[in-house]
This record gives structure tokens, sequence and C-alpha cells, in this order.
């Protein structure tokens, strides 16, 4: 089996010239108009909700068609089913805290690794405190970034630690924020053959864009990115 891939994920590439020109025009806007119900308008309901006036002055902003749009855009990228739920947030903390509150809420112990972003590990601690639930946590940073442990010797450490501690919740990141990519379609199937899973939620914010999903949506019960 091969070693763990490693994935530079963290660098910000080239951004497009549409999106330079949206940015520009949309500072422009906030600067010149300031908040206002056109805003609101501009952000529910997108470019063509705007008065003529506003469209001639703010081209760069022509490609924005809505909060709805937004969200029909991300399952089609994603290739989700038409019903999956989208939940957009201005940051990414939101959404890790109603993950925790799913998992919480649904499993009564959860595993999860040293790989994920620190701070998620500890909005999933308390929210484990609050409801009586444990939290499991097992290192593979060292195995993996150092001793070069194989894939197939991960996928067993974790499966074996699930079932030992009696597990039925999982956290796991598609790629950590150092770049390790995990194999988390072979570790979900793994898991139910050995016992059921209640709740999977996969952090996929190092992952989105740069990794394909290849059914990994139909394997867990929420995606961050």
């Amino acid at each position: 089996m091969p070693s763990p891939l490693y994935l530079d994920t963290g660098r910000f590439g080239q951004t497009t010239v549409n999106a330079q020109a949206a940015q520009r025009d949309f500072v422009r806007f906030t600067g010149e108009e300031g908040l206002t119900l056109y805003t609101q308008m501009f952000l529910r309901e997108g470019f063509q909700a705007w008065p003529d006036e506003l469209q001639r002055r703010y081209p760069g902003l022509r490609h924005w068609r809505g909060i709805n749009e937004f969200r029909g855009a991300l399952r089609r990228f994603a290739g989700a089913d038409p019903d999956c739920r989208i939940h957009i947030a201005a940051r990414t903390t939101q959404l890790m805290k109603s993950a925790a509150r799913l998992l919480t809420t649904r499993c009564k112990s959860i595993l999860c690794t040293d790989l994920s972003w620190p701070h998620y590990g500890c909005l999933l601690r308390r929210a484990a405190r609050r409801r009586g639930g444990r939290l499991v946590q097992i290192s593979l940073n060292d195995s993996i970034l150092i001793k070069r442990v194989s894939v197939e010797r991960i996928v067993n450490h974790i499966v074996e630690r699930f079932a030992r501690h009696g597990c039925d919740g999982l956290f796991l990141p598609v790629v950590s924020h150092q770049g390790i990519r995990l194999p988390v379609n072979d570790i979900v199937d793994r898991l139910n053959q050995v016992r059921p899973v209640r709740c999977v939620v996969l952090d996929g914010a190092q992952a989105f864009a740069h990794v394909p999903f290849d059914g990994i949506l139909s394997r867990c019960d929420m995606y961050i990115a």
C-alpha cells in the first residue's frame, strides 16, 4: 500500500479576472452606498434585482445571482442531491458548532484524531461534555509524517480503536491543515462493516475544490467547507 498522500492546499492561487472585478466593485459599492436595502436585495436576490443605474455603476457584480442560486451552484459543484441542505455561515467556526451539536445529539462516543484543527477538537469536546458524551482522540500525526505508516495500517488502526472504544460517531478531516489526505471513503466503509456509525462529519475545508468528492457526500451526514 502507498504511504498517505501529502497534499499542500494551503496556498492562495491566482484570482480570476471576474473575481477581481467583483471584489473591486463590491468594495466600491459599500464605500459609496453603504449598507442599505440595496445591499440586502443584492445578496438575497442577485444583481438583476438592482435598478439599472446600480447595474451600470457596478458591472463587476453581474455574476452574483443571489443566495439560492449560490446554494444551487454549490450542490451542482459537489454533485449533491437536489434535496441536500446547504448551510452558509460567515465563519467555519459556526458550522463546526452545528456539526458538534449534530454529533453529540446522535452519538454517545465520538472518534476523532489529532489531525483535526485544534480549535475544532475543543468545540467538539465541550459539546460532548455538555451532553454527557465521550470524545475518543487517537494520534496519527507522528505515525504519518515521521514513521511513514502505510494507508492500510492507518485505516486498520482507526477501525480497531473505533470498535474497541464502542464508538458510534466519527469526525475526520478529508485533508488536514498540514496537508495529510485521509482515505475517508475506505475508513467509513470499513467501520460500517464492523459496527454501525450513527453520524459522520467530515471537515473538507482544505479539500474543497482541491480533492474530488468521489462519493464522499454519500458517506457523511455533514461536510464542512
